[in-house]
């Protein structure tokens, strides 16, 4: 195959992670998600605790109030977002590889050899997902689901400008549940990528 990047974008609970790591295994690459956090810490000298709590969860508002430095200096918030961004060129640039979240459909938007895919589905399939993940009941784990879709969507309008999952970058949309879960997923995703990117 040609050198490519499946950038994966994906709604809480819909798999997605868990899709990128088996697609990456049926494919023989390597898959990057909050390892980029990792990455992060290395580049920048911050501390990890300190970066997870500036992460992909924070809400627009308080991401937007950190941005705001004296003498134009960039804090935090946009000091791990410019490292990531680097450390994903640089991840696109040198390998063929499976990069979950992190707005990487936007970063890589100029380059001929990135395949932009969402992961979606149904609140009730979420919902249970995520209550056998995380140990909740149902109450719980839709709270949690409305709590990070909600930071998750503002994150990503944050450093995009568009709507998650609905914007022109996205390439193909699949329903993790109408396919039977993460592995039939999976499935149809690397065949879509041999096609996509055969010799």
């Amino acid at each position: 195959m040609k050198h490519f990047v499946v950038a994966i974008g994906r709604e809480f609970g819909s798999g997605g992670a868990e899709i990128g790591k088996l697609l990456a295994k049926k494919l023989g690459v390597k898959c990057y998600d909050r390892t980029l956090i990792d990455m992060a810490v290395e580049k920048t000298g911050f501390v990890k605790d300190c970066l997870v709590q500036e992460d992909e969860s924070m809400t627009l508002l308080r991401k937007s109030l950190l941005s705001i430095g004296n003498n134009n200096t960039p804090l935090i918030a946009d000091k791990l977002m410019q490292a990531e961004c680097d450390i994903i060129r640089q991840l696109a640039e040198g390998e063929s590889c499976i990069i979950v979240g992190r707005c990487a459909d936007y970063v890589l938007e100029d380059r001929d050899d990135v395949f932009n895919v969402f992961i979606c589905a149904p609140d009730d399939y979420r919902i249970g997902r995520i209550m056998a993940e995380h140990e909740l009941n149902k109450e719980k784990a839709t709270r949690l689901l409305r709590k990070k879709s909600s930071q998750r969507a503002g994150y990503y309008k944050y450093v995009t400008g568009d709507e998650m999952g609905n914007n022109p970058r996205v390439m193909l949309r699949i329903n993790s549940a109408a396919f039977g879960g993460s592995e039939a997923t999976a499935a149809l995703l690397e065949n879509a990528v041999r096609i996509r990117f055969a010799d």
